[in-house]
């Protein structure tokens, strides 16, 4: 027995060893980000504005990867099985703490295959009606749904999507019944909203802008614990239901068992590059909001998504179809 505790002891203080020869040599090679979606997305946008400036901070190049499939799965299994040395970084949106809610049979575990490295970003999501409809604020949404149950229709970017997690959870906030149509991404529910196909849409407020400002649809609210400073006169949907809150965000993970020394190098440089005015300045005209923390804040807000979007999912028993 005290062979094999020393032999362990050995083991451990060999990899605490090697943590730190690699911390004090990181980075020292090019640094991979995989975003798992296709290029031109949110995500893919968000990563595209900070990789120049952390490869400034690092020192090092930062190469951003698209590696879409599978509802982000194809990316996350490829970062899952990368070296835990720091050199493959994940960018993953809300949609991922949803999938992992959804599905049981993901090729990772979306918690144990990696580590926090840090918050990017949150903006709210926007409840938008189509301008023919009557609806001037939530209220009125609202009565009209539970007035006539099961007659509103809802649109979203797909089963399982931010979208129709968020959608549900709103509708059961509100306790009304409504009808989900998915898409197949959240372009064309906007089309079928301007048209008056569909009543109404929670989408991410960057998708939402350009639609907004054309005047094709309507904001009633943002899904912020308060009011944008950008949009004082939106009001939050917590003014109606109070304490109601529900984010689309980026955040960065890293494989499981990177060495926290590395770890702590990485969300040092990114807190510097969200600090930047150029980046703050970025991020305001994309209404987005700096998130950055430590990886430990990132990773309890990362595991409590997950665990509130199982709430949502169990409750209105959303399934991949």
């Amino acid at each position: 027995m005290r062979q094999r505790i020393q032999k362990l002891l050995v083991f451990v203080f060999a990899g605490l060893v090697a943590g730190a020869a690699l911390a004090e040599t990181f980075p020292s090679r090019p640094i991979r980000w995989i975003v798992p979606f296709a290029a031109g997305g949110p995500s893919d946008l968000l990563a595209r504005l900070l990789q120049p400036h952390l490869s400034v901070e690092l020192g090092q190049p930062v190469v951003v990867e698209n590696r879409a499939g599978a509802a982000g799965a194809i990316g996350a299994q490829a970062a899952a099985t990368a070296a835990p040395d720091g050199y493959t970084l994940l960018q993953v949106p809300s949609s991922f703490a949803a999938n992992a809610a959804l599905n049981p049979n993901l090729p990772y575990d979306s918690v144990k295959s990696f580590a926090p490295v840090a918050a990017l970003s949150t903006s709210p999501f926007v409840l938008l009606v189509g301008t023919t409809q009557p609806f001037q604020n939530v209220d009125q949404l609202v009565k009209a749904a539970r007035e006539k149950p099961g007659t509103l229709i809802y649109g979203s970017g797909g089963v399982g999507s931010g979208s129709h997690i968020v959608s549900a959870d709103f509708a059961g906030q509100a306790k009304i019944d409504v009808v989900h149509v998915p898409y197949k991404g959240l372009g064309p529910t906007f089309t079928d909203l301007g048209a008056g196909r569909i009543h109404f849409v929670l989408s991410p407020l960057l998708s939402a802008l350009p639609h907004i400002q054309a005047g094709k649809v309507r904001a009633l609210a943002v899904s912020s614990n308060q009011r944008l400073a950008a949009h004082p006169g939106l009001p939050a949907l917590s003014e109606t239901f109070k304490g109601y809150q529900s984010l689309s965000w980026d955040g960065l993970l890293a494989p499981a068992n990177t060495p926290a020394a590395v770890i702590d190098t990485l969300n040092k440089a990114i807190r510097a590059v969200v600090a930047k005015p150029e980046v703050r300045k970025a991020f305001a005209e994309l209404e987005l909001t700096e998130a950055v923390g430590s990886p430990i804040d990132f990773g309890q807000f990362y595991i409590g998504e997950i665990r509130r979007f199982e709430k949502v999912v169990k409750e209105h028993k959303i399934q991949l179809q």
